[in-house]
């Protein structure tokens, strides 16, 4: 509102105070340049549209940032007399970005100041980061909503590092993955790696990370969404309210693939809607500018084509080689298996990228 904070002022009070404290790895934190520019390219995008009506959007990933603030009551001051008296005391934070390509959100960050940890904050705080994911997947989704098939929010993700990334220590890290897990998600048995986050390193990537997505049920629920009863008729309230959460947030549950799957520990996920998000993620940074043959060949910019990047690649063999093969996807169609059980979370990368290693020496 007109009496709050400098919104620019209060995003980089709470890059500078809590982003750099809790994510202190450099390779793995946005710039806080480029969320300026990002909103600077949404907000020319808005003018445009409602100057002409019309707007050639850009490609990229489009983002918001919800930021909770100590609300102070009139005539409350903090104690002491320097320049922080002024400052609004900032509880946490989410970023959320839509990729627009891939029709999927991404929880990108969520933070809480030490102080009110515990206080049951960070639901509310994802709560009004999703409203906002909502907002942004119907306002930028690339094909508008005219075609009425693809909804456009197929599925919201999340990272979350490994313990060998060494940011934290091993027991803040248990503390950090039971967090997201009580906020809903869950491991995708995707081999994931977070995609450079500048041109400057093709094989960039960071490594020790995990890739989860946005499903706050467990076993019981999927029992019940699998019940003769069909996702569109619930007998009561609580059912309701869980379908309307899947249908809102998890269109990528669909009950004949995880019908045919006996065990209710894992749900099935087309496995091209990760890997189209680890295609976006790399166009958002390497441009998406195409050839005729669907690449990118490097050009006088000197960006190379990330379509060559050893990650990519390992993605991309898992995709459309290794899932192909399973016995399995005749019948589920091509999947991913998501694993609704709690942490612990194990990383599939390892094994499979020896599997990928030696099927490429034997192809």
């Amino acid at each position: 509102n007109d009496d709050g904070p400098d919104a620019s002022r209060l995003l980089s009070q709470f890059y500078d105070e809590l982003m750099m404290t809790a994510f202190p790895l450099e390779e793995e934190r946005d710039d806080l340049d480029d969320w300026f520019v990002c909103f600077r390219d949404q907000m020319e995008e808005r003018t445009q549209k409602s100057e002409s009506g019309e707007s050639a959007g850009f490609p990229g990933p489009a983002m918001d940032v919800v930021i909770m603030v100590l609300d102070r009551l009139e005539g409350e001051d903090n104690e002491g007399n320097d320049e922080n008296d002024s400052k609004p005391t900032i509880i946490g934070g989410a970023a959320i970005e839509y990729y627009k390509q891939a029709r999927v959100g991404l929880l990108s960050y969520i933070v809480l100041s030490d102080k009110y940890r515990g206080c049951g904050l960070s639901k509310l705080l994802h709560e009004e980061a999703m409203r906002k994911l909502d907002i942004l997947s119907c306002n930028y989704c690339k094909n508008g909503n005219d075609e009425g098939t693809t909804p456009p929010l197929l599925a919201v993700f999340a990272e979350t590092n490994t313990p060998a990334a060494g940011d934290v220590s091993p027991e803040q890290s248990v503390i950090r993955h039971n967090a997201l897990y009580n906020l809903g998600y869950r491991l995708v048995q995707f081999p994931y790696a977070q995609p450079p986050l500048t041109t400057e390193d093709l094989n960039g990537s960071f490594d020790e990370i995990v890739l989860l997505v946005y499903y706050p049920f467990r076993r019981d629920d999927v029992e019940a969404f699998l019940a003769k009863q069909s996702l569109n008729e619930a007998s009561d309230y609580e059912i309701s309210a869980k379908l309307d959460l899947l249908k809102r947030y998890c269109s990528w549950f669909h009950q004949t693939a995880n019908d045919k799957c006996n065990n209710f520990d894992t749900v099935q996920m087309d496995v091209s809607i990760p890997f189209r998000y680890v295609e976006d993620f790399y166009q958002s940074v390497f441009g998406y500018e195409t050839d005729a043959g669907n690449g990118r060949n490097e050009g006088d910019d000197g960006i190379p084509d990330y379509r060559t990047a050893d990650y990519y690649r390992l993605a991309y063999w898992f995709t459309h080689d290794r899932v192909s093969r399973n016995e399995n996807s005749e019948d589920l169609g091509v999947t991913v298996p998501v694993s609704i059980l709690s942490p612990p979370w194990d990383d599939c990368k390892e094994s499979l990228t020896s599997e990928w290693k030696e099927w490429e020496l034997n192809k």
